[in-house]
């Protein structure tokens, strides 16, 4: 039986201008059956750092985000835990793409606008990690759902269905929303 992973797409930016000319597009996956236990731990790093409030995950609240753009002196010693944890957990994979120059992209040449460009370099990212002997929840950062996202629109960017994957999205993970199913 093929194995089930659970892939969490982000970017660092994805407007065509705002104030860095650099953009990344970065993927995290595991084992299915690992996110519990990964995901606990993650919590357990956070609270050993002495960033969560009694209470917060009972309530729903997330005390922040982790992210990936830029570090606070505040929070560097739980960030340094949380990149030791990922390379010590051989479940734990990452692969991104750098667009270094974003402002220089020449849309009209290609016949495109940004965000065809933007699922194409997705797709790039994503083409690499996917294995069609394995099947795959694809999680997708909330801004793939504030532009023109469809599946049609995937297939036409890949040129092709994506065999064993789900496609949802990531609303910070609190529930699995898929929204296209390519058996």
């Amino acid at each position: 039986m093929a194995e089930l992973f659970n892939i969490y797409c982000d970017e660092s930016c994805h407007l065509i201008h705002d104030r860095s000319p650099v953009m990344v597009l970065g993927c995290v996956w595991c084992p299915r059956d690992r996110v519990a236990e990964i995901s606990t731990r993650l919590r357990e790093i956070k609270r050993e750092c002495g960033l969560v409030r009694a209470g917060d995950y009972a309530e729903g609240r997330l005390p922040f985000e982790l992210k990936w753009q830029k570090v606070s002196p505040g929070k560097l010693a739980y960030y340094l835990r949380v990149v030791d944890y990922f390379f010590d957990d051989d479940d734990l994979h990452f692969r991104s793409i750098i667009i270094p120059e974003k402002g220089v992209l020449r849309h009209k040449d290609f016949g495109q606008d940004h965000d065809t460009w933007y699922y194409k370099m997705c797709f790039c990212m994503l083409e690499a990690v996917i294995d069609p002997r394995q099947r795959y929840n694809v999680y997708l950062d909330m801004y793939w759902f504030s532009v023109n996202w469809s599946f049609g629109r995937w297939v036409f960017v890949t040129g092709r269905p994506s065999p064993g994957v789900w496609i949802g999205k990531d609303s910070r993970l609190r529930r699995e929303g898929f929204i296209a199913w390519v058996p």
